[in-house]
């Protein structure tokens, strides 16, 4: 008699690097308004908890931030060989 057993990783082990940060990002502009505090908070929860992501953040956060959501997809998509989007990134550096 054969057992298949067949289970589901945790859902965060099913998560890519790319759709962590942008849970990160949801979750920052849900609490924080000032715009500086974005920024710091953004910049310390993505070293922390995504360090191989936030050499790319630190270079994306130097370019002009028109472009940054287009090179954070290009990357993303990249790297994890499937489509990406963050509807909450995207809206956010759309306004700037």
């Amino acid at each position: 008699m054969w057992v298949l057993l067949v289970t589901s990783p945790p859902s965060d082990q099913a998560l890519s690097d790319y759709d962590k940060l942008c849970k990160i990002y949801e979750e920052v502009l849900n609490t924080t308004d000032s715009p500086e505090m974005i920024g710091i908070q953004l910049s310390e929860r993505i070293q922390k908890d995504l360090p191989g992501v936030y050499v790319h953040f630190e270079n994306i956060m130097n370019a002009d931030p028109k472009d940054a959501y287009r090179l954070f997809k290009e990357i993303a998509e990249k790297e994890t060989h499937k489509d990406w989007d963050c509807d909450v990134m995207k809206n956010f550096y759309s306004k700037h």
